[in-house]
């Protein structure tokens, strides 16, 4: 499961690896019901009811803690409370919530330096309001082992393979109302379970799915869809597939519902890891051991080839040869045509086209210093899949709109992926772009520059005149010495006129 985008490890409370300190007790279930945000992972937790602590040490650069949120509120006093430590250095907690919640961030650290490390979570019980801990996600380093543990992969990862049908949920999820829309991911694991959640702003009628393992016998699984008073829920297990062998496993998922019908989501899927027995020795068949290489030689001594060493060295000289002799020809060849063009363009006898007396139609100025700028793109990063906004309604301000293309459906979101667009070039907004400008117009700002530059008053003081500040001054545009032909065909003389030269003082 190789892939360059970082999937977290999740850790259950019941993992034997985190110290627990106090009065700690396990729970099975008793808070499934609580908030919209899903059942509790695995439908374990831990629970204390007295000031108490628990410390995990792991390698990584990012830790998150999750928790069942259930506060009691005393005249503002809140119970429990919490505080998290990495490495003894406190990282806070998250702002209090006034309802029940499962899987709801407790603390969280995005910027740790990669490496060992030791998370601590202090508790602090007040009137024996129960502190409800349930999981920790963290990003492994690159030499964390992976046999046995936990992995989350996000509805990004870029191994997932949606077919057409799919398209963007609220920019936290993909979905597909589109019968026979197919979801192919390859994995290496024991077990697989298919996380997404129910949008209330959808259809609520139960719809069928099917997904099968290797391309095994399809398995049937039902979204139960919404009750009509009910809001969005999040963090639902649509499936879970049985023990499978270690080893690497395809999954195929095809949805069957319609339009009608409750869409078939993908929040984030988490897969068992296992181990892959190792076989990259040979075993001897009569004693289990590992066949040692063969050092015997034979009777026959092989000989040097003297030819065939001569005649690589021969023709390697041979082959340097030619690569000089063909670079000195193309340097003398462009040093001929670097001149042919430097006398070309000194030509005496190269004459000037006069106007064209017609007119011609072209873009205009406006238009041509106009840039359109497409809609901007923004790349989320690394999100966590359990804490969504305390609300009923679903967030579709990042649904894609509906493609041009064959299928008639966008594309789900996707890591590392810009909007196509039709246009064969394309302007970046973050790339300074110097406005288009006919050649006629940039000539006559020329010559205004220069005229302006003709008539400004040279730098320091100078002696006051009475005549500078009453004499008008105007500025005149002079036009190149092209001839000029009226509309009827006729010649047009004019007058072309130049600026006088002052002398100084």
């Amino acid at each position: 499961m190789s892939t360059d985008r970082p999937r977290p490890i999740i850790v259950d409370d019941i993992d034997p690896d985190i110290v627990y300190t106090g009065p700690w007790f396990q729970d099975q279930g008793s808070q499934n019901s609580a908030g919209n945000f899903g059942p509790v992972f695995q439908d374990t937790l831990h629970g204390t009811k007295s000031d108490a602590s628990l410390s995990y040490a792991f390698n990584g650069s990012r830790v998150v803690v999750f928790g069942s949120n259930s506060l009691r509120n005393d005249s503002g006093v809140l119970d429990p409370s919490w505080e998290c430590f990495v490495d003894k250095i406190s990282i806070g907690a998250s702002k209090p919530f006034p309802f029940d919640e499962n899987n709801w961030v407790f603390c969280q650290q995005d910027t740790l330096v990669d490496g060992p490390h030791v998370l601590t979570v202090n508790v602090t019980v007040a009137k024996a309001q129960t502190f409800w801990f349930d999981q920790i996600q963290y990003v492994p380093s690159a030499s964390v082992a992976l046999d046995q543990q936990i992995i989350l992969v996000d509805s990004l990862d870029p191994e997932l393979q949606y077919g057409p049908g799919w398209q963007a949920l609220g920019g936290t999820a993909n979905m597909t109302s589109v019968q026979n829309a197919q979801f192919e991911f390859h994995f290496t694991g024991i077990q697989l379970s298919w996380y997404g959640f129910i949008p209330q702003e959808f259809p609520h009628g139960p719809s069928p799915a099917t997904y099968s393992i290797d391309g095994q016998t399809p398995i049937n699984f039902l979204l139960k869809g919404l009750p009509q008073v009910s809001g969005s829920i999040y963090n639902q297990e649509f499936f879970s597939t049985q023990a499978l062998s270690p080893g690497p496993h395809k999954l195929v998922v095809v949805h069957e519902g319609t339009g009608s019908t409750t869409p078939l989501t993908l929040d984030y899927i988490v897969v068992q890891n296992g181990t892959i027995p190792a076989t990259n020795t040979t075993s001897n068949p009569n004693n289990g051991t590992t066949a040692p290489a063969s050092n015997t030689t034979s009777g026959t001594k092989s000989k040097t080839p003297v030819g065939a060493i001569a005649g690589g060295v021969i023709g390697g000289l041979v082959l340097i040869l030619l690569a000089v002799i063909g670079f000195l020809f193309l340097r003398r060849r462009d040093k001929r045509r670097l001149s042919r063009e430097s006398a070309s363009s000194f030509d005496p006898g190269h004459t000037v086209e006069p106007f064209n007396a017609g007119v011609q139609t072209g873009p205009s100025l406006q238009a041509l210093q106009t840039a359109q700028v497409g809609s901007g793109y923004s790349s989320r990063g690394y999100i966590h899949h359990g804490s969504m906004p305390s609300s009923s309604n679903t967030d579709f301000t990042s649904i894609v709109a509906p493609s041009s293309g064959t299928t008639g459906h966008p594309q789900p979101l996707q890591p590392n992926r810009l909007p196509s667009s039709s246009n064969t070039s394309e302007f970046n907004p973050y790339v300074p772009h110097e406005p288009l400008v006919p050649p006629k117009v940039q000539r006559e700002r020329e010559a205004a520059e220069a005229a302006l530059r003709l008539h400004r008053p040279p730098a320091g003081p100078r002696p006051f005149s009475a005549q500078s500040d009453d004499t008008p001054s105007s500025l005149m545009l002079h036009e190149d010495s092209g001839v000029r032909i009226s509309p009827d065909g006729q010649r047009v003389n004019r007058v072309l006129e130049v600026p006088p030269l002052y002398t100084p003082g």
